[in-house]
This record gives structure tokens, sequence and C-alpha cells, in this order.
């Protein structure tokens, strides 16, 4: 089934600014369609700007020492990107705890509006001196709840995150 969620307004876009990327040539395979360690790359790349608007990203690790390691991912492929497609990620997070942040990333056309693939990430807060797990500082930990909050209440309205997201997650992640 082919989704043309974005372009009708999905209600997760008003929390977080997409992603947006184009397929490279170089990112092709022998199949002419976008190799697999692309996906990852563009979904890396979309963490990176979530990471940035949650306050949690180069600056944070460069001013506090802290950062984001990833410790298990799952991509889904519903369907293949090709040369010069235009793309765009849109990141759910789906948990926080004291030590771990758990996110969905759906990348989908962004002409067609399909969805493409999904990647699940679990991640561990990181102490960069210690290079060990530590818990969030508390007002950062805070804001990360307030964040998953918002995003809980409109994931039940959310087709996207009720028909293809939700069922897609992990349950060995869930029980970390």
């Amino acid at each position: 089934m082919d989704i043309a969620y974005f372009a009708t307004g999905n209600p997760m876009t008003q929390f977080f600014t997409p992603y947006h990327g184009t397929v490279l040539l170089a990112w092709l395979d022998y199949n002419q369609h976008m190799n697999v360690a692309y996906y990852t790359l563009a979904f890396d790349h979309a963490m990176d700007a979530a990471f940035e608007e949650w306050q949690i990203g180069a600056d944070y690790c460069k001013d506090q020492q802290r950062s984001l390691f990833a410790v298990e991912q799952h991509i889904v492929y519903d369907r293949e990107l090709l040369a010069d497609a235009a793309f765009e990620v849109i990141t759910y997070p789906v948990s926080v705890t004291p030590k771990k942040l758990h996110l969905i990333t759906a990348m989908r056309h962004r002409e067609d509006g399909y969805l493409a693939a999904t990647q699940e990430h679990l991640l561990i807060h990181v102490d960069m001196v210690a290079r060990r797990a530590v818990p969030w500082s508390d007002d950062v930990y805070q804001r990360l709840i307030k964040n998953c909050a918002a995003y809980d209440a409109v994931k039940q309205n959310d087709d996207l995150w009720q028909t293809h997201l939700a069922p897609r997650l992990n349950r060995a992640i869930l029980k970390k």
C-alpha cells in the first residue's frame, strides 16, 4: 500500500523539521537503485538533524562532553529509490530512559509520497571522556521526556504511526 501521508499534512511534521536529501549517482548499486549503505547514511544524517533540534547534537557533545552512540538498528525497505530521487526523513521518538533514546525514522519519496524505508534506532547516552553510558542531566532528560510526550499525544491520530511504524517496532529493543 502506497501512502501519501506527508503530502496531506501529517500532524507529526509540526514537531520536527524533516531532513531532506537526494539520491546521488554514487549511491546507486548495480541494481540501479539506492544501495543499503546509503539508506543508513541518510537516516544517520536525519538523526543528526533531530539531535540538533533537540539540543543534543554536535554542540552538546562539544560543550557537555556527552553524546549518543548507536547500539542497535533495524531497517525495513518498502520501495526503492532511484537516481536523483528527492526524499524526506521524519524522526519519531519512541521512548527515553535515563540512559537511552529509542527512535524510529520514516523515509519517503518527496514527489510521489510513497514510504521508501524505515529505520529503528536504539542509542545510549555516553560520557565522551569515560567512554561509557551515563544518565542524562536532569534538564536534558526532562526536555526529552516532554518531546516524547508531545509526540505521544498525536501518534494516536497519525496514520503512518498506526499502520506502519508502531507495528515495526522491535520487541527486543522495547524490552531493553
